[in-house]
Parts: structure tokens; sequence; C-alpha cells
């Protein structure tokens, strides 16, 4: 197979007037090599390929400039992409053309070649065109339409800048025979990128899934996130890669994930309707903002320019992500060092992961908001539990104040003595101490029980915490009349836990306990806590011996605000299974109407994968 890149050197020429077969051999060898060189050219190389065919052409027609012009996807502006000259010749620029050469640009795209032989006879409505070919200094040109699939994709030029020629009718034959080959290439180029780049895509949402799934914290996942722009922006030839999200309802977005290429300028964090209106205005509602250059974006996005250029964006795809119809996110594109075309296969992928990300982040914006309420919710639900045991702390309290209170005026009176005992003097001074002690330990567990949201996780005695809670619970059943008893195994295994979280399910259940027997008889109002072994953990059980509760209620008393007291929240027992579980352990009811209820709390003694203590939100 012969290579699509022979030197232009071992070529002859062609004469411009004269096209004999011999004199076209050099054109069929080269068009025959590139015919065959282009079908099993890997996709990087075609660009290449193409500029080296085109050096060749140059040199085998001995004309000055080829080009390949380009009809960009989205607008059909006509773009230079590859271009070859003779020496001496400066090379074009890539650039727009179409508005240099409107009457040949409407030529191309009806499928026609446009053949030039002498500038001066081009027609009247030519007249733009034949203004800059002579601002250019070119004297002959030839250009055809590359056509694919019943489609013009571009076309190829070629100009004579030093003198005059024909393009004798055998001659344009060939070069549409060159614009076919060309434009093929360029065809089989775009499908492989397209496979290969599905098929990049599928891997990476694949992986970004897993990986989304295993991420436990929301820490790893804004990890796997920013992996994944980066990782989408490579596979797309992107520098930027950016997902925001909506401030609100009205036109402003921030960033919330980046990735950014080597030497690209950061951009802000926020934008919107000030900096860029037009886009900002599409995006909210609903469109796809995509453009390879300036050239494609429309008149009323001309405000948007001066702020593309400082930002250096020279190509940009947006994609609204939506939640019920609404803008809540975008996800963007952008190249800053070369202009890149954005197929509308690749908008539906781009959608896709932008879609999981958005997905991912909402719930955990969910998951926290519920935490924080629950959280809040459980703050108040101790607060309001204050009421069932503030009286024993305070008799509690009262207590070793009045004994300070006694012990300080007995020191004043032994110091006033005339020859003070002082070691009676010391012993008083160290039982003030102790009431201190204790009335700031009693003071704290207050403020721990108050306190919101911390959790302090360690090894936690069962029986002291037991009896820590009947002891504050038990003023409230006296005064209601309540027999309260307490069955505990001698020997009870130390859990892992946060001891005010666990004292306040104990306390709410407990109150729940006394609440559903207030009605009984004064002899029928018992309540019993019963504390057991439970595998390598521990379960309390606590009962009562009210009316019990039917099916229905049954099936919904662990809800959010669901309740059968008539002042009640509805929250004590969702916060108390929340607390539970939160600990490895469950939270179970058993009941039948007429024969009590029974709560029953299993804790195990370390919950799966906790080694030591940790501080989190409860």
């Amino acid at each position: 197979m012969r290579s699509a890149t022979t030197k232009p050197e071992s070529l002859p020429r062609i004469p411009a007037e004269s096209l004999s077969v011999q004199e076209l051999l050099p054109f069929e060898r080269l068009l025959a090599g590139l015919s065959a060189g282009f079908i099993n050219l890997p996709p990087a190389r075609v660009d290449e390929a193409i500029t080296d065919a085109l050096r060749q052409i140059v040199a085998i027609l001995g004309v000055d400039r080829a080009n390949l012009i380009r009809f960009a996807p989205q607008t059909g502006a006509p773009h230079v992409t590859h271009s070859a000259t003779a020496k001496s010749v400066s090379p074009t620029v890539p650039r727009d053309i179409g508005q240099d050469f409107p009457w040949a640009v409407k030529r191309l795209k009806a499928g026609h070649a446009v053949v030039i032989p002498r500038v001066d006879d081009l027609p009247t409505e030519a007249e733009a065109d034949q203004a800059t070919f002579r601002r250019l200094g070119v004297q002959s040109n030839l250009t055809m339409p590359m056509v694919v699939a019943a489609r013009v994709e571009g076309a190829i030029a070629f100009g004579c800048l030093r003198r005059e020629r024909s393009w004798p009718d055998d001659l344009v034959a060939r070069i549409r025979a060159l614009a076919d080959v060309f434009g093929n290439a360029l065809a089989h180029k775009r499908a492989q990128e397209g496979l290969d780049t599905a098929m990049a895509f599928e891997r990476l949402v694949s992986d970004l899934l897993v990986a989304l799934l295993t991420a436990g914290r929301a820490e790893d996942k804004d990890l796997v996130i920013k992996a994944g722009l980066r990782d989408m922006a490579l596979i797309l030839g992107a520098d930027r890669a950016t997902l925001w999200e909506r401030i609100g309802n009205g036109m402003e977005f921030r960033k919330t994930h980046r990735w950014l290429a080597e030497s690209v300028p950061v951009p802000p964090d926020r934008t919107g309707s000030v900096a860029l209106p037009w886009i900002s205005a599409q995006v909210v509602a609903g469109a796809v903002v995509r453009f390879a250059n300036y050239a494609d974006l429309p008149p009323e996005a001309q405000t948007d320019l001066p702020v593309l250029r400082e930002l250096g964006v020279r190509s940009l795809v947006i994609v609204p992500l939506t939640v019920s119809g609404v803008v809540v996110r975008a996800l963007s594109l952008a190249t800053a060092h070369e202009e890149r075309e954005w197929p509308e296969a690749l908008v539906p992928r781009v959608k896709l992961l932008g879609e999981v990300f958005a997905s991912v982040l909402a719930r955990d914006e969910a998951e926290r908001r519920e935490r924080e309420a629950k959280a809040q919710a459980a703050h108040a639900v101790r607060v309001g539990a204050m009421g069932a045991f503030a009286a024993s702390l305070a008799h509690e309290l009262t207590q070793p104040v009045a004994a300070s209170l006694s012990n300080a005026e007995t020191a004043a009176r032994l110091l006033a003595a005339p020859d003070p005992d002082v070691e009676e003097l010391r012993a008083t001074l160290e039982d003030i101490v102790a009431d201190d002690r204790r009335a700031s330990d009693l003071i704290q567990k207050l403020r721990r029980f108050l306190r919101r949201g911390e959790m302090e996780r360690g090894e936690l005695a069962m029986h002291e915490l037991l009896d820590e809670v009947v002891h504050l619970a038990g003023k409230e059943a006296l005064g209601r009349g309540i027999a309260l008893r307490v069955e505990a195994a001698e020997v009870l295994p130390k859990v892992w836990a946060d001891q005010v979280q666990i004292q306040q399910v104990m306390l709410n259940l407990l109150s729940n306990a006394f609440d559903a027997v207030a009605q009984a008889e004064p002899a029928s109002r018992q309540v019993a806590v019963h504390a057991d072994q439970c595998g390598d953990g521990v379960s309390v059980e606590i009962r009562d011996s009210g009316a019990g509760m039917d099916e229905q209620t049954l099936a919904r008393i662990f809800q959010p605000f669901f309740t059968t007291k008539p002042k009640g929240m509805g929250l004590g027992l969702s916060i108390s299974r929340t607390i539970v579980e939160a600990h490895g352990g469950t939270l179970s009811v058993r009941s039948a109407p007429g024969k009590g209820t029974t709560f029953r709390v299993e804790l195990p003694a370390r919950p799966p994968g906790e080694t030591r203590p940790t501080k989190g939100a409860a």
C-alpha cells in the first residue's frame, strides 16, 4: 500500500495549458496513493496527512496556495482548517472566510465548483469576492466542494498569485475526485473519533457510577466528581470542565467542581447575567449552548464576546441540568488553546454525565438537610424532655449547694475562734470542694443532654447509664403514681456509644411508657426496664401495662410527625430509631390491644467499622 505522505519535491509539475495523459500521470498516482493511504489511517494522523497532500498538490499543479475549508456543523460558517503554499508565499491563517467570499460560499454550499481562470472576469454578483481576491493578490482560483453522503462538508481551494491559468475539464474532474477523497477521509476520521469517544464515555460513566456508589463520605464523592470532570475533558479535548450550581431562581451560577488543564487561566467562581447575559439566559431557559468559534454565535450573543475573550474561551458547550423541569445546575466544557467542534451526538452524553453528578449531589444535599432537621428536632425533643426531670435536677442541685453553704458557715465560725482547729477547718473545706464538684457534675450532665448535634462515642457501661436514667425519670414516675421496676443481668458487656444520645433514647421511651399507663387504674400503672446480653452487645426492653396499639398504629409508629398524643410532636420515636441505627443497633416494638407495649433496643458492643472514638453530626 502506498503512503499518503510522498515528498512533494519528487513530483513533476503539470503545465497549466497542456494536460496530456502523461502529464496527468503524477496527479493520478497521487490520487491513487491518497485513496489507498487514507483508508486505514488512524484518526490522529488524518490532519497531518491532508496538509502533506496539499503540499504535494501545490508542487504538482504549480499553484501558489492550497486550502482546505470546513463548514461548521452548527452554523455552516466556512473556516480554513488546512493550508499549504509554494516557497516564498505566506501561508493562510486559519479563519472564517464567509464574509470575504459570499458568492463563492453560496455556490459551494449548492454543490457547484467555483472555477475562476481570471479574477477580472467574475460576474457582478461576485463583487465582494473579487475585491477580496484582488486584495490577496489572487489571479486565478479553483474551489471544489467536498460532498459526503449528499451533504457539502467543505471545499478544497487552489489559487495562483503570480500568474493566471486555465482549469481544463479533465483537471477539474480529478480535483473533484480529490475532494471526495479528502471528504471521505475527514468523515471517516469524524466517525472513528465519535465511536472512540462514545466507547470512552461509556467506560467513564460506568466507572464513575461504581466510584460514586462506593464513596461513603461527601469529600470522597467530591474527589470522584473532580476526577470525572478531568477524564471527560481529556476524552473530549477540552481545557476546562466545570459543574455549576444555580443560585436561587435567578440567572447567576456558582462553581461547585472544576478541572483545568495546565497553563489555562482560572475563570471566576461565579458567572451570570452581568458577565454573560445571552449565555446565562439560554441556559436558564433550558437550551444547550455550543459553539466551535465566535462566528458560530448569533448576533444577539455579541454582548458576551468581551468576557469570553477575556477568559480565553475559544470553544464552548454548556448543558443545563434540570430537576422537575427546573434548571438547577449546568455542566460546561471549554477550550482555550484551539477551536473544537461539539457534535450534536455529544450533547446527550455530556448531559448524562452531568445528571449523574447532579443526582448524587442532590441526594447528598437532601441527606445533609435531613440530618440538620433531625439534629434540630432532637435538640427540641431534649429541651422538651427537660420538663420531665427538671424538678429532679433542681432537687439534686439543692442538696450540694445547701451542704456547701452549711460547711462554709462552719468554716467561718472555726476561723472566728481564738484558737481555730486546723484539722477540722481542713476537713470542712474539703467537704465544700466535694459538694461543689457534685454540683458541677450535675450541671455538666444537663449541658451534655441539651447540647445539639455533637457525638462523643466511648465505652459505655449500661448498668451505670440505666441507673442514671431511672434516677432522672424516677421522680416523674413517683409523682404520677407509676411503679417503675428495673431488671438487669448481673453482667452486661460495654457498648461503644454516645452516652447522652443513648440516654436521650431511654428517657424518651420511658416518657412514652409513662404516658401509656397514665390513664390506667393506679394499681395497674406499671413500667419495667429489662436489660440483658444480646450476642456481643446489650438489649434493653421497656415494657408498659398500657392499652397497647393496633396494627395500623404499629405500622406508622416510627414515621416522623405521627403521634397518638394530643399534644405530641411525632418526632421522638423517629429520632430515637435514627440514633440507635447510627450506633449500628435496632429499635423495634411489639404490642397488642389490651396487652401493653414493649420497645426493644439492641446495641452492638462495637458497630461495624468502628475502631476508635469519633465525632460527627448526630
